[in-house]
């Protein structure tokens, strides 16, 4: 009932008598205007799951008469318009414009529309005409003046309160990514002063761009030829780029290190000592197990130790410029229903906490490398007094056992010959002999041998020295 023959005034041609007649022309596609929206089996004119993310819409140009105080609450399924593209549905709210059309006897919707206002959250149909009132009967005087002046142009109340101030999304020219990399360094080409070359050249390209109505979107773009794709989440109304500071964000890039990308944002709500009225400011990207005020073991240490404590940690975590996946949010959460979970690494994995790192399992835990290090290694790190401290080695228990078993058994056999060439058993300071209980406290070299076995731990275990190659496992904490 949308797309239809219709005519125009100044469409027309002149007959050879002198009468002019119009020409009629089809239009595929009308403006029309969104009276209600189906999203559930809640909705008002639900009819069944094929109709979910149907709309119910007015045309503004129609063959027939329009009735200016049409039931809004009452339209017949003539009025009903369904998703034109299969698997790509972008579902209007009340009041939004739209494009209608007929394809095979099939009424279909294109939209929401953009207006002049250009934003993401809502756009005011432009063609205001007399039938976009409120649903018919409907009485709007409970409502405050600004959400009446909305009802009367179509709009949900409820959307109106939930309506929010978001900008359309920028893209700015970087200094740093939208220029030629030179292929040598992986870096962008600098002049002797510093300054990135073709400073001047700020042509860039756009990205395409999917914008939710409250701060959310996906970019799908590039920096120069460089492709990224970046998720965001909760972004605040003011601001017209994904940053760090948003909600939850997901970033992948093919050059450039995220202090490139991103740079500086805020953490709201913030107790650090730093923080200005709850608002603290990050200069760059800064792992949050290193952003503990006045923390004692710093991620970043380790990081450089583990590559040989030559290269600055910042340049290892932060100066990474290839292409790489950033999940960055409050909270993250990897679950698995029914199977594995793998975490795997080419070169390093680094876990880093600001408070307690903990390991669960309902099983065994299976912890299998070189050489295994507790605590910070202090190769590279002198004492107060200058001097160089090397780790120690853990103990085998069972060896421990079986060294200590063996002395306890040599002690309690061992004699000692008296000057009458007699052997006698050794003998304490009181003259007992040192396999005896004294009864009154002292154990005897029985008890402490029967004692020795508890050290042993029931539940957890370490490698014995003589499994496979002990040279080549033995390594060094680089």
């Amino acid at each position: 009932m949308s797309s239809l023959f219709t005519t125009h005034p100044g469409a027309n041609i002149k007959h050879t008598f002198g009468r002019r007649e119009n020409v009629p022309f089809y239009l595929q596609f009308v403006p029309g205007n969104v009276v209600d929206v189906v999203t559930s089996d809640a909705s008002l004119y639900y009819g069944g799951n094929n109709t979910v993310n149907s709309i119910m819409a007015l045309p503004h140009i129609t063959n027939e008469p329009m009735n200016p105080n049409v039931n809004r609450r009452n339209l017949s399924d003539k009025y009903r318009y369904y998703p034109l593209m299969r698997g790509i549905v972008d579902v209007p709210v009340k009041g939004d414009p739209v494009l209608l059309c007929t394809i095979g006897n099939i009424n279909y919707y294109l939209g929401p529309l953009n207006t002049e206002t250009n934003l993401p959250t809502f756009s005011e149909d432009p063609n205001k005409v007399g039938f976009i009132l409120p649903l018919g009967g409907e009485d709007i005087s409970e409502y405050d003046n600004e959400i009446q002046e909305s009802v009367l142009k179509g709009q949900n109340p409820n959307f109106v309160n939930d309506k929010t101030n978001h900008k359309r999304m920028f893209k700015i020219y970087n200094d740093n990514l939208d220029h030629p990399w030179n292929p040598e360094t992986n870096l962008p080409d600098y002049d002797e002063d510093g300054s990135v070359k073709d400073r001047y050249i700020r042509d860039i390209h756009g990205d395409m761009l999917f914008e939710g109505r409250h701060g959310n979107s996906i970019r799908l773009g590039s920096r120069h030829k460089n492709p990224y794709v970046i998720l965001s989440n909760g972004r605040d109304e003011e601001n017209v780029l994904e940053s760090l500071g948003d909600g939850s964000l997901i970033s992948i890039t093919d050059r450039g290190s995220l202090a490139q990308h991103f740079g500086g944002y805020e953490i709201k709500n913030s107790n650090h000592p730093n923080a200005i009225n709850g608002k603290l400011s990050i200069s760059e990207f800064n792992l949050g197990s290193d952003s503990i005020f006045n923390f004692r073991s710093s991620m970043g240490e380790l990081v450089k130790i583990s590559n040989g404590g030559e290269i600055p940690f910042s340049e290892i975590i932060y100066g990474y410029t290839d292409s790489q996946l950033l999940f960055h949010s409050d909270r993250i959460t990897i679950n698995t229903k029914r199977d594995d979970l793998f975490l795997s690494s080419y070169r390093d994995v680094h876990i880093g906490s600001g408070r307690n790192l903990t390991i669960s399992t309902n099983h065994d835990l299976f912890i299998e490398s070189r050489n295994i290090y507790l605590g910070k290694p202090i190769n590279y790190n002198n004492n107060e007094e200058g001097e160089s401290r090397a780790m120690e080695p853990l103990v085998l228990g069972q060896t421990l056992v079986n060294i200590l078993t063996d002395i306890v058994d040599c002690l309690s056999q061992a004699h000692i010959f008296t000057p009458s060439g007699a052997t006698v058993p050794l003998i304490d300071g009181k003259s007992i002999p040192i396999a005896k209980s004294d009864g009154k406290g002292r154990k005897a070299l029985k008890n402490i041998k029967d004692e020795i076995k508890t050290i042993l731990s029931n539940y957890h275990y370490i490698e014995p020295n003589d499994y496979g190659n002990t040279k080549d496992r033995q390594g060094t904490t680089t």
